[in-house]
């Protein structure tokens, strides 16, 4: 998920489907920077991502360095996030719990 002062950009979802360094990167590379460069190239974006795995295979960090050029956030990047920082990030803060309370909402009796 991608959160953006003007917009937030659509879900990727992973279904049925194991996500490796190399499924990841292909996500990124095939749906998430089409969808950033979709509007306008010159925007000033600032890349973050968690601390799973398959975030911080070399490939995947030199295609971030090249590709955000020293504006990505998490754990090895320009913009380090310490993986057992006590800040929330932005997705943690907000957006799950939102998804989950969504989630969650009793069904609606088709009829009364």
């Amino acid at each position: 998920m991608c959160i953006e002062r003007e917009q937030n950009l659509q879900p990727f979802f992973f279904k049925e489907r194991t996500i490796n360094a190399i499924v990841y990167l292909d996500m990124v590379q095939q749906f998430l920077i089409p969808q950033i460069n979709e509007d306008d190239e010159e925007r000033n974006v600032y890349f973050m991502q968690d601390g799973a795995p398959p975030h911080y295979l070399t490939d995947v960090k030199d295609f971030l360095n090249d590709h955000f050029s020293g504006q990505w956030i998490g754990r090895d990047a320009p913009i380090a996030w310490s993986p057992r920082s006590p800040d929330p990030t932005p997705l943690d803060f907000f957006l799950w719990g939102f998804i989950k309370a969504i989630d969650y909402l009793p069904l609606l009796p088709a009829s009364l």
